[in-house]
């Protein structure tokens, strides 16, 4: 598996006048990952609602962290390159609160889609 930024937003059911946001970063060094999370955190302020926020590391050895949060910045394009010289966006990304491994669960599977 790559490094990778992967995202999806959503109108935020909470806050109408806001997205929610889902950012995954998978890395293997955990200093790039926590570069990426303030990158991120920098470009949408002010989060209006920190909703869930998940790091951990994957079998391969890379480090991954889960973003979740509520903002009203709405970006126009060329916004990615400002975060990571490339962000994916998924669909497939979101909250998996039923499942408690639900997240580990769904990393495995990207590694199993075609490349990025």
């Amino acid at each position: 598996m790559e490094n990778q930024v992967r995202f999806n937003s959503r109108r935020s059911d909470n806050n109408l006048d806001c997205l929610e946001w889902y950012f995954l970063i998978i890395n293997r060094d955990k200093r790039e990952i926590s570069r990426i999370t303030t990158s991120i955190c920098s470009f949408f302020a002010p989060i209006f609602e920190e909703r869930k926020s998940y790091s951990g590391v994957l079998e391969n050895r890379m480090g991954y962290q889960f973003l979740n949060f509520d903002s009203q910045v709405n970006p126009g394009s060329g916004w990615r390159t400002c975060i990571f010289r490339r962000l994916v966006k998924d669909h497939d990304l979101y909250r998996r609160e039923k499942d408690s491994d639900g997240l580990e669960k769904y990393i495995s599977e990207i590694d199993k889609k075609v490349k990025i």
